[in-house]
């Protein structure tokens, strides 16, 4: 059995998840889904070099928002993409939510050409 996801209030309303690599996708939803029940936003970031982490933020559905230039972790200034999840966000089984998931991560030209 994987170690629990952990989940840190960071601000008013406003979790933020660090997991380890062994978490499946349906473990960091339910995760998610269980913070957005006393915070309106849940975040996380993410490694640009770590694909997994990225696909794992975005599967669980999570929008990936943008990349944080520069964050201090240690010692060093780093770069981290921040996925985030909110209350408000429509659900992903239905058409809207998938679709705006899609348009967080895909370039804009794809996001045209299935219009």
């Amino acid at each position: 059995m994987s170690q629990p996801i952990d989940v840190t209030t960071v601000a008013e309303g406003i979790a933020r998840l660090a997991r380890s690599h062994e978490h499946t996708i349906e473990d960091v939803r339910r995760r998610v889904a269980a913070a957005l029940v006393q915070h309106s936003r849940v975040e996380t970031r993410v490694d640009p070099h770590d694909k997994t982490g990225q696909r794992l933020a975005t599967r669980s559905g999570m929008h990936r928002e943008g990349v944080m230039r520069g964050v201090t972790v240690g010692d060093e200034a780093v770069d981290r993409i921040v996925y985030a999840r909110l209350s408000t966000d429509a659900p992903l089984d239905e058409p809207g939510g998938f679709r705006s998931l899609l348009n967080s991560f895909l370039p804009a030209s794809a996001r045209s050409a299935r219009c």
